[in-house]
């Protein structure tokens, strides 16, 4: 048995107006190596079809909830964490894609050198200028 399969992670995602890529982003966690998770989505008082999108989603690990109006990213981000029940919190971007082992990684890494906290690199994809 893998030492962190039994690790539950809470992965938080506040997303406002992310129709484009917010799809993208929920499948990359979604398809994640490590399956303990669960993943909460908060929608920040979207006006496009991001929230249309995120309810096509079923899936037991997804957590659904809305601010009645926009709040803003800190206090979306604050409310998620409060609501998070995890061993561990990975924050993700609604308009970014995680490799398919970033959980695994990151809490691989967390474990072995004993440490609270870890980030990742970036990589610029698409039409950027």
């Amino acid at each position: 048995m893998n030492k962190t399969e039994n690790i539950f992670i809470s992965v938080i995602m506040p997303y406002y107006n992310s129709e484009k890529y917010i799809c993208h982003a929920i499948e990359s966690i979604l398809n994640q190596t490590h399956r303990n998770f669960e993943f909460i989505l908060l929608d920040d008082g979207s006006t496009d079809q991001s929230q249309k999108i995120v309810n096509k989603y079923v899936d037991p690990r997804i957590i659904k909830i809305e601010n009645k109006k926009n709040i803003g990213h800190p206090k979306s981000m604050n409310k998620l964490i409060d609501l998070a029940k995890g061993d561990y919190i990975a924050i993700m971007d609604s308009d970014d894609i995680s490799l398919t082992d970033r959980l695994k990684t990151q809490l691989n890494y967390i474990i072995d050198n004993n440490i609270d906290v870890c980030g990742s690199t970036g990589k610029l994809f698409g039409n950027f200028q």
